[in-house]
């Protein structure tokens, strides 16, 4: 019996012995790590061989002009939050993680926003759509290579008062009007994620009828396809022109359009002839 008691004392004593050891080490760990100092700072700016809207020399001169200093301050004292919420509301910054390491490293991690479509309004005011439909201006450093939508679009973004074509795009709906930046993002996507008409389909652009006429790279006409109403049925009819009809025009029939709008038609309209 007193052999059993014995045994229980030692092993709570053992135990207490063990869990003042954890307290112990974790106390001087947390001690220790809260005199560590920056010593770097490591930024990588993720997908940067395709798109550059941002470089690391962006983002250092940012948080110099919101006086973050980090360099030499204690990294637990660092406003990792803060920065966060900085470099989150660079327009072109889809998101940003800022973490500490106990190297004495502040790393940043940046993704970029992926632009589908830049829009070029009639009276030359131009921004992006990214492919989760986010609106976000140029940049005066570089300029993405992606779809253009041109023409007669008159459209005004700040009458929304949001940043995102899905919210327009249902303020729209309720009013029962017609919103370009809807219809040029949803064929801006729709051509995005269509792996042969991504590289064939420089142009959207939307002539004097309002009519909305897609320009490709190979041939000079362009596609009518009016709206957006049966898309990806007009879509398909560009395949079926290249594959079927294209390759059998010769050099005397110049054709200046070709109109997608007929159920179950592809109209070739000649320079000055109609076919």
């Amino acid at each position: 019996m007193n052999n059993k008691i014995i045994n229980i004392v030692y092993k709570m004593l053992l135990n207490s012995l063990i869990i003042l050891f954890f307290i112990v080490t974790i106390s001087f760990t947390i001690r220790k790590n809260n005199n560590i100092i920056c010593k770097r700072i490591n930024i990588f700016i993720r997908d940067s061989a395709d798109v550059k809207f941002v470089s690391a020399s962006d983002i250092l001169e940012i948080l110099k002009n919101k006086n973050i200093s980090i360099i030499n301050q204690k990294l637990h004292s660092l406003p990792i939050y803060s920065i966060e919420q900085i470099l989150k509301n660079i327009p072109s910054v889809k998101n940003a993680e800022v973490y500490t390491t106990i190297d004495s490293t502040l790393t940043i991690e940046i993704t970029q926003r992926k632009p589908i479509v830049r829009i070029i309004t009639d009276n030359f005011f131009s921004f992006y759509i990214d492919n989760e439909g986010y609106i976000f201006p140029i940049s005066n450093n570089y300029t993405a290579h992606t779809l253009i939508a041109s023409g007669y679009i008159r459209e005004n973004i700040y009458s929304y008062n949001t940043n995102n074509v899905n919210e327009i795009d249902s303020i729209t709906k309720i009013k029962k009007t017609r919103s370009h930046i809807s219809e040029i993002y949803k064929i801006a996507k729709a051509i995005y994620n269509d792996s042969l008409m991504n590289p064939l389909i420089s142009q959207i652009y939307y002539n004097t009828a309002m009519q909305i006429e897609l320009t490709p790279i190979i041939g000079k006409f362009n596609f009518i396809i009016g709206d957006t109403t049966s898309l990806n049925e007009k879509l398909k009819k560009i395949s079926i022109f290249y594959k079927e009809i294209y390759p059998r025009l010769d050099s005397t029939y110049r054709i200046e359009k070709v109109n997608l709008m007929f159920k179950n038609q592809i109209v070739c309209k000649k320079i000055n002839t109609t076919l």
